[in-house]
């Protein structure tokens, strides 16, 4: 845990301790150690405005702001660092406005307004960049990543609710981060849940009217309220003998509508069946029917 550290103050023995102390965090205090070159690349600003931080002002940039959250950490002097560096403009550019994107320098502080702004203005970058100075790489380390063992590069992808989707340390593989943020970015498709049942013991009469007053019209209220998108009964030919005989598929918009389909759905047999379900000749279910499965899909296709 040592190597984050040593990393840090790597050129930090050529500088005086007032220096080394004092200067930087007069560099923290202004809030900046540069500024914006007037460049712009793709219509967005190339950002030279490097901003200090330390193992306390970074753990509010960990936290994502209603949209996936991608930072690296590297220094000028890490030459897989700087390779990489073509690699992460284009994923700021090609998903700007649909994720934030933080560079974090583990430059010597010195290099706020030397060697880190004219990098950045070499490259053309255009994502936020912060410079951080800290004397507690372990409390550093832990709150980016348990993948991070103080290698650069190191690259963390948050999701939009602050969970790690993905962690690298050494130069990213691009496919791999393009294919993590698409699939982060994907709107949520439908969800449905389809139930097939065997009618037995010849009720065939008493199933079809028990799903008809009881199951269809909990979903008719349900589609009214917003509680799913829609809902189907399909009912087979009798004169066809098969696995099952009744088709029950509802349709939930998203999965949110889905996850908070069991709660609405209790509400709704409170209210429209307070004293139980509607059944023809008193015949209870396990009389005239048998869930053969029930199955929930997803759709992953692109959505519109």
């Amino acid at each position: 845990m040592h190597q984050l550290l040593n990393v840090i103050w790597r050129r930090a023995a050529a500088v005086s301790l007032f220096a080394l102390i004092f200067v930087p965090l007069v560099s923290a205090q202004s809030g900046s150690g540069g500024s914006d070159s007037g460049q712009t690349v793709g219509g967005k600003a190339v950002n030279l405005n490097v901003k200090q931080i330390d193992e306390e002002s970074i753990k509010p940039l960990l936290v994502p702001d209603g949209k996936p959250l991608l930072i690296n950490f590297w220094a000028t002097w890490c030459e897989p660092c700087r390779e990489e560096f073509p690699e992460l403009i284009e994923i700021d550019r090609d998903y700007v406005g649909k994720i934030d994107f933080l560079i974090i320098s583990l430059d010597d502080p010195v290099e706020i307004t030397r060697d880190v702004p004219k990098f950045l203005e070499e490259m053309g970058s255009t994502m936020t960049p912060y410079l951080l100075r800290t004397l507690d790489e372990t409390a550093v380390i832990g709150s980016i990543s348990k993948d991070w063992q103080g290698g650069l590069p190191f690259t963390v992808l948050y999701d939009a609710e602050g969970k790690v989707a993905h962690a690298r340390q050494g130069k990213i593989k691009l496919p791999v981060v393009r294919g993590i943020l698409d699939g982060l970015l994907a709107k949520p498709g439908p969800v449905a849940v389809t139930e097939l049942v065997k009618i037995v013991n010849g009720k065939r009469d008493e199933a079809v009217f028990y799903y008809r007053n009881n199951w269809m019209k909990l979903r008719e209220e349900a589609v009214k309220r917003g509680y799913i998108e829609s809902y189907e009964m399909q009912v087979g030919d009798p004169r066809e003998e098969g696995e099952f005989d009744i088709v029950l598929i509802t349709r939930y918009r998203d999965k949110a509508q889905f996850d908070a389909s069991e709660p609405n759905f209790q509400k709704l047999i409170k209210e429209l069946l307070p004293i139980g379900p509607v059944r023809m000749n008193e015949a209870v279910p396990d009389e005239f029917r048998k869930s053969v499965g029930v199955r929930t899909t997803e759709s992953v296709g692109p959505h519109r």
